[in-house]
Formats: C-alpha cells, structure tokens, sequence
C-alpha cells in the first residue's frame, strides 16, 4: 500500500458545524474533513482507485465514509516510524563522528602541548 503519509499530508482539518443535512445535529461543532477537499487529496495517489470513502448522491452533496481510514493511518504511523528510525541512526552516527573527531583533537592538543613543554 502506497497512500500513507501522502494522504495524510494533503488533508486539511476543519472545525464546523452542522446544517440542515442532518437535522438531527443541526448547531452541533464538529471536527472533520470537508469531503470534497478529501476528494481532491486522493486524486493522483497511487492506490487511490482502491479507496471509497467519498460519495456524491443525486443533489450533489458529498459525504464522506471515515472507516478505511484506519489502514491509512497505520501506514503513515509505519512511514513516519521508518523516517524517525532512520533519523535517529544517522544521529548515532553524527555524534560518532563528533566523539571521533573531539578525541582527534584533544590528541593535538595533547601533542602540541608536548612540543611547546620540550
């Protein structure tokens, strides 16, 4: 699977609240994705023909299904998890390097100390 974090990354949060659509909510705040935005994130992805999470019905209006979000969301955890190991491996290798070269240089020291005390 493909859609991970490139989805993740192009979803915009919004805050809102219900209207007449669902009048059983109507005044309620709610967090959420606009449907059509999340439409438009998906276009292009790869695998994204696999993913029916927005429908459109006979007036025009959007909805949006959140349940297979889920994989999604454990890909992009997976991505997020490979990009934080690897950053970490090249961190233990930077202060490696420093320790190396700090050691290197007290070593000059050290020798230049010598020579100056002769």
């Amino acid at each position: 699977m493909q859609i991970g974090l490139n989805l993740i990354k192009k979803l915009t949060p919004v805050a809102y609240t219900w209207d007449s659509r669902d009048s059983s909510r109507v005044g309620i705040n709610d967090i959420g994705f606009l449907a059509q935005d999340f439409n438009g994130a998906l276009y292009g992805l790869p695998q994204s023909e696999y993913i029916n999470m927005v429908s459109i019905n006979e007036q025009g209006d959007y909805s949006l299904n959140l349940s297979q979000m889920f994989p999604i969301y454990v890909k992009a955890i997976q991505e997020q998890q490979a990009i934080i190991e690897s950053q970490a491996t090249e961190i233990d290798d930077l202060k490696s390097t420093i320790q190396t070269q700090q050691q290197q240089i007290q070593d000059l020291i050290n020798r230049i100390t010598a020579i100056e005390n002769q």
